[in-house]
C-alpha cells in the first residue's frame, strides 16, 4: 500500500503541471512530496525490520520478536499508529498538491503532513534515543516535507 502512496506522487510529478513558473512551483513541491514519501517509507521500513525482521510485510507486526535499540512491542504500536497517521495524511497532501493552482494558499494538508512528520521524529527519538537511523530517516522525510511546503509557500 506504500507503494501506491509513492506511485500517486511520482504521477502527480509527471502528469500534473501549469504553465512555465507555475509548474516549476507545483514540480518542486510534487517532486519534494515524493522524496518526503520515500524517507518516511523507508523509516517506517527500517522501523519495521528493527522489530521484526521476519515479518510480512503486507501485515502488521503484533509483537517484536528483537529489542533492537530498545524497540519493544508496545513501543512499536506507539511509533506504528503516528507513521499510519502520516502516511493517511501525506495522502491527502499529495492530492491538495494535485488541486493546487499557483498563487492560491498553500493546501492546510501540507502543513498537516510537516507536523504528523515532526511528530513521528518527536515520539522516536523520545522512545528509541539511540535509534540514530531510524531518527535521520524520519528526520529526511520532515526536511523534504519542508521543502514541499516551501516551494508552494506555505513553508512552517
Amino acid at each position: 500500500m506504500r507503494n501506491v502512496f509513492l506511485s500517486v506522487a511520482l504521477a502527480l510529478a509527471f502528469v500534473y503541471g501549469e504553465a512555465c513558473a507555475k509548474t516549476s512551483l507545483k514540480q518542486q513541491g510534487v517532486v519534494s512530496l515524493a522524496a518526503s514519501e520515500q524517507a518516511l517509507e523507508a523509516a517506517h521500513n527500517m522501523e519495521r525490520s528493527l522489530c521484526n525482521p521476519q515479518a510480512d510485510q503486507t501485515k502488521a507486526i503484533t509483537e517484536c520478536t528483537q529489542n533492537a535499540v530498545g524497540l519493544t512491542t508496545e513501543i512499536h504500536s506507539q511509533v506504528a499508529l503516528a507513521f499510519s497517521k502520516a502516511f493517511s495524511t501525506e495522502i491527502l497532501a499529495a492530492n491538495a498538491l494535485r488541486a493546487w493552482k499557483s498563487g492560491e494558499p498553500a493546501p492546510a494538508s501540507l502543513a498537516d503532513y510537516q507536523r504528523d512528520l515532526q511528530e513521528i521524529v518527536a515520539v522516536i527519538t523520545r522512545l528509541l534515543p539511540q535509534a540514530r537511523d531510524l531518527i535521520g530517516r524520519t528526520l529526511a522525510a520532515a526536511d523534504e516535507a519542508k521543502k514541499t511546503a516551501t516551494a508552494v509557500g506555505g513553508a512552517q
